[in-house]
């Protein structure tokens, strides 16, 4: 094999003595979480010729990468794929008659990607050869990719096993939109072997694969069907948790069945996703507050009755924050995705709370308590992060701010100083002032204080001063504070118009602060409308995120921004790339800040 290229001295690497940390290196650098790797093409010949190798380590999951970018090139405008893919397409075909059955069944799954009429003829042709269950169950997926309906009368036919059977019916129901659901449930409650590794072997089958093949109200009946049947509710539920955890609509029909799992093991893993689609929830509060000492639930279960707003967690999570080791570490309550649904650590203290300005009187004392002076700055950044989200509701926290202010820590004195501008405390200025002028501190920590002083009802000078000298500087990060400032920040704004963004994130930031010390929108628009386009729910880019939010600040916005928000809002899938009590929490957040925006635009 000539190791001549940049792909193949990657996949080289597959060789040597850790295959698994040089597989995600390779899978993150070519299928990136989001988007598309404009590379991909580029690297389609190293890979087959990987493939062709027999010797080559573990060629089923590195035909998987292949499966993935072929998926991903379907919904991309890519020339150069285009014009490597028919290159690529006889030497799939060629490992289709492979003499490893893993290698056979990837190959078939990546043709199936691309329709054409040449591969489907050879597909069909070959099918009568295949003597492998599991290779056969790839047959019937890709022939129906890439026939459509024109091989329904060929998919009904194929009942020569009952996983083949389950798979010919679920492509079926995927053609025609229509699911024999109690039929297929059965089916699926069978011998299913041969579904092993489908797509990879982490992935678990074959009910996520069944569900995630069906429309979602087939889906969901299914899914229903299958959690009745002893020997699949285990599976069936992990992909109910995960459909809830994906789509907003899954809830009305898919709740009652997280209701029933309180009762059982998994009633951690139902508190944290009920929690999260609260307040839909809030028939279980009882259920919930049961759990309030069940030392596998009870943090999952206190945070989905703040999520609630039932006051019956606020004694019951005190006495845990003083108690639980780690209270502050940022944690999950699951990780996303059908099928793969399942609490590994409960949510920081901070991130509960978040949920849940309306408390905060209630838990107030506790944040003095743990901001005391000389306090470590990870204690310091997930509660002024706390109090930043609740806002004016945080403002009998200032004073243990203010105090912080002398500490020697610059991280948190600078945070300290953002927070007391949110929260409000016009008691700080003085202090604020002193941190401001402090010419040996770090250039964040005087502009942070400076912003804070201006913001708190100080003189805007200093402030405006020191952006200015880092924004001249090339210091992008000074831009949010730019834009904190508001109109006080005016006299910023030619050196924002000359700032440079290396990425889209630092594009939406500048558009965002020019709209906010202006006052005039029409400049930003632009900007921030287009880092709204295209969005993936899952996939949502922390550009997306801050677009909105600033759309939300900025207004009156023209008539012609509310199609592209009303668009947003009707999106079934969550917005965020988050696991856990974040994800609920940020799609949330998100689509508050377009509902302001929509509120805003001019009818």
């Amino acid at each position: 094999m000539a190791w001549d290229d940049h792909w193949s001295l990657m996949l080289r690497d597959l060789s040597g003595d850790s295959f698994s940390e040089a597989y995600e290196q390779l899978s993150d650098t070519l299928v990136p979480p989001s988007g598309w790797n404009a590379d991909a093409a580029e690297a389609l010949p190293a890979l087959l010729t990987y493939l062709e190798h027999p010797d080559s380590p573990e060629r089923a999951d590195v035909a998987e990468i292949v499966h993935d970018l072929a998926h991903r090139a379907r919904a991309v405008s890519d020339e150069g794929w285009r014009a490597a893919w028919p290159a690529v397409v006889p030497r799939l075909l060629a490992l289709v008659e492979d003499d490893d059955a893993d290698v056979r069944r990837a190959a078939v799954l990546v043709l199936g990607e691309h329709p054409d009429p040449a591969v489907l003829a050879a597909l069909l042709d070959r099918w009568p050869e295949e003597t492998s269950e599991a290779v056969r169950l790839g047959f019937v997926i890709a022939v129906g990719e890439l026939g459509g309906e024109d091989v329904l009368p060929w998919l009904a036919e194929r009942d020569e096993t009952d996983a083949i059977h389950a798979a010919a019916l679920t492509t079926a129901a995927r053609i025609t939109g229509v699911a024999p659901v109690e039929r297929l449930a059965g089916l699926l409650s069978r011998d299913m072997t041969a579904f092993a590794g489908l797509h990879g072997h982490e992935r678990p089958a074959p009910v996520r694969w069944a569900a995630g093949r069906l429309a979602p109200g087939p889906r969901e009946d299914l899914l229903v069907a299958l959690a009745a049947r002893p020997n699949r509710h285990a599976a069936a539920m992990r992909v109910v948790l995960g459909e809830i955890a994906d789509r907003r609509s899954a809830v009305e029909g898919l709740l009652p069945l997280v209701g029933a799992l309180l009762d059982t093991p998994e009633r951690g893993a139902a508190a944290a996703v009920l929690g999260g689609v609260a307040p839909a929830s809030a028939a279980y509060a009882d259920q919930l507050f049961a759990l309030a000492d069940d030392p596998q639930a009870r943090d999952y279960a206190l945070w989905a009755l703040l999520r609630l707003k039932d006051a019956r967690c606020v004694e019951p999570l005190l006495a845990r924050f003083r108690t639980r080791e780690h209270v502050l570490m940022t944690g999950g309550v699951g990780g996303r995705g059908r099928g793969n649904w399942s609490p590994f650590r409960a949510p920081g203290a901070h991130q509960m709370l978040m949920d849940a300005p309306e408390f905060a009187p209630d838990f107030l004392p506790w944040v003095g308590q743990v901001l005391h002076p000389g306090a470590h700055r990870h204690t310091v950044w997930p509660l002024t992060r706390l109090l930043r989200e609740w806002g004016p509701a945080g403002a009998p926290a200032a004073p243990h701010l203010t105090r912080l202010l002398r500490d020697d820590d610059p991280h948190t004195v600078e945070w300290c100083a953002d927070t007391l501008a949110d929260i409000g405390g016009s008691a700080a200025v003085p202090e604020l002032k002193k941190v401001a002028k402090g010419r040996r501190r770090p250039w964040r920590t005087r502009v942070a204080a400076a912003t804070a002083c201006a913001r708190l009802g100080g003189d805007p000078g200093l402030a405006v001063e020191l952006l200015e000298s880092a924004l001249e500087a090339g210091e992008t990060s000074a831009v949010g504070w730019a834009a904190a400032l508001g109109e006080k920040g005016a006299p910023l704004a030619d050196v924002l118009r000359a700032c440079h963004a290396d990425d889209q994130r630092t594009e939406v930031a500048i558009a965002a602060a020019l709209g906010q010390v202006t006052g005039v929108v029409e400049e930003a628009l632009p900007v921030l409308l287009r880092a709204l386009e295209g969005v993936e729910p899952d996939l949502v880019e922390a550009h997306t995120t801050d677009a909105a939010r600033s759309l939300a600040k900025l207004g009156p916005l023209p008539a012609s921004a509310a199609p592209a928000l009303r668009d947003l809002l009707a999106t079934d899938g969550r917005f965020s790339r988050s696991d856990g009590c974040d994800l609920f929490r940020e799609d949330d957040a998100f689509r508050r800040d377009v509902a302001r925006a929509l509120a805003n635009c001019a009818s």
